[in-house]
């Protein structure tokens, strides 16, 4: 007798061996899959952060662009308005000395009976007069493009504070994308929680029947424990389907919420695509505008004789005249001064309106960047998708174990009743058990 109590013993002491060898392989496994999931937990919350410092570096350069392209645009304004008023004025003060002078030259010709040179001095004043005309207009021309320049710094302003806007609809995006991964980071704690109380419920399962200490002298304890386990897992189940449909509300709200922003994106990236051609029209109307006046400009030039008409003046006509023709030199040097001012501004206006469609372009790519912003973001998101499936593969097949053990149970019992080994009060009980 003590020889079979020793062998019981020993293969008891085998069964259990193994049984906590089993253990240890789930138990590494189960660390194994934990690790992996902490260390793709990390990189994704790397993710976000880079991605948040790129979002931040950019606002700041661009906020920096902005302030500096506004402050130049602001001081190329004042400075073309001083340079206006200070040529208006001065164009003023010329043609009231010129008149004062012109008065006094007529004067002093008529007493000295110089007919011909009268008459020269006539085309020459009205010569200075139809310069002093063509100044006037394009100093009208000037303003009439200052006026376009401060339209358009003003629809540039518009633009930067609808970019801003752009960028904070951008950056509340990134917080519930990174709101939501954290949240779906402690779901999935929770489930592996979870899973790991199922393992080793799962295990105590396949561990097989208890000893004979425990049993008694009927199977009704072994029956009742089972049941208690498994109403246990149920009650786990319970809970882990509730709290899926909760976490399936809320990704059918942020789904709803996507759609409603992508909307918004697309409407707005219409509206920006309309404006691109509108500006893109205009700047090849001002394209045009300024060939036009070049053309102009160069007929003008050919019209004029190549070699002007000589006027002899004697030697003593010429020390009493010497004054007008310093007068002369003077005006014709301030006209070709004007001009070339004209022809300075000419071109800083050009440059103005390359640069208002470059920061249009520039605007453009911005946006586009962001779009690919919430592309990638919408890719973490699937990635942390595809992360969790495995963990359902998994509860899905314990749930499949728990329902091969519970017809494994009820097998036992059938085989048991038929035997005769269970009291009535037991198989009321397991078909009690049944019917819950």
């Amino acid at each position: 007798m003590d020889c079979n109590s020793i062998s019981t013993n020993n293969i008891t002491f085998d069964s259990q061996s193994l049984q906590i060898e089993e253990l240890q392989q789930q138990l590494y496994k189960a660390n194994q899959q934990l690790e992996s999931g902490n260390l793709i937990n990390i990189e994704l919350e790397h993710e976000v952060d880079r991605l948040q410092a790129i979002i931040d570096t950019k606002d700041n350069v661009e906020k920096i662009q902005k302030a500096d392209l506004t402050k130049q645009f602001n001081e190329k304004i004042n400075s073309l308005k001083c340079q206006l008023e200070e040529e208006r004025e001065k164009a003023n003060n010329d043609i009231a000395e010129l008149k004062v002078k012109i008065e006094s030259t007529k004067v002093n010709v008529i007493k000295a009976d110089v007919c011909s040179e009268d008459d020269s001095l006539k085309d020459l004043v009205a010569s200075l007069k139809d310069e002093l005309k063509e100044l006037k207009e394009e100093l009208a021309e000037c303003k009439v493009i200052n006026y376009n320049t401060e339209v358009a710094n003003s629809q540039m302003v518009m633009k930067s504070k609808e970019l801003e806007e752009m960028l904070e609809i951008t950056k509340e995006m990134l917080k519930s994308k990174s709101e939501t991964l954290m949240s779906t980071i402690e779901a999935f704690e929770e489930l592996k929680e979870e899973k790991a109380l199922l393992s080793s419920e799962l295990a105590v399962l396949k561990a097989g029947p208890l000893e004979n200490k425990e049993r008694g002298n009927s199977l009704f304890s072994e029956v009742d424990i089972k049941r208690q386990a498994i109403e246990k897992k149920m009650e786990i189940l319970r809970n882990k389907y509730l709290q899926a449909k909760k976490i399936l509300a809320v990704k059918n709200n942020e789904m709803e919420r996507l759609k409603a922003e992508n909307r918004k994106i697309q409407m707005f990236w219409d509206e920006e695509v309309s404006n691109v051609k509108l500006r893109e029209q205009k700047l090849l109307e001002s394209y045009k505008q300024t060939n036009d006046e070049l053309r102009s400009l160069i007929r003008k030039l050919e019209l004029r004789p190549e070699s002007p008409e000589i006027i002899t003046i004697s030697d003593k006509d010429m020390s009493n005249m010497q004054w007008i023709h310093t007068i002369i030199d003077k005006a014709r040097a301030e006209s070709r001064e004007f001009r070339k001012a004209y022809e300075n501004k000419s071109c800083d206006m050009l440059l103005v309106e390359e640069t208002l469609y470059a920061m249009s372009i520039e605007i453009k790519n911005l946006k586009k960047q962001a779009i690919k912003d919430k592309a990638h973001i919408d890719e973490l998101q699937s990635k942390l998708n595809n992360f969790e499936n495995p963990d359902n593969t998994i509860n899905i097949g314990e749930k499949g174990d728990r329902l091969d053990n519970k017809d494994n149970l009820n097998d036992q019992e059938k085989k048991l009743s038929a035997n005769g080994v269970i009291s009535s009060k037991t198989v009321r009980f397991a078909e009690d058990f049944k019917k819950s």
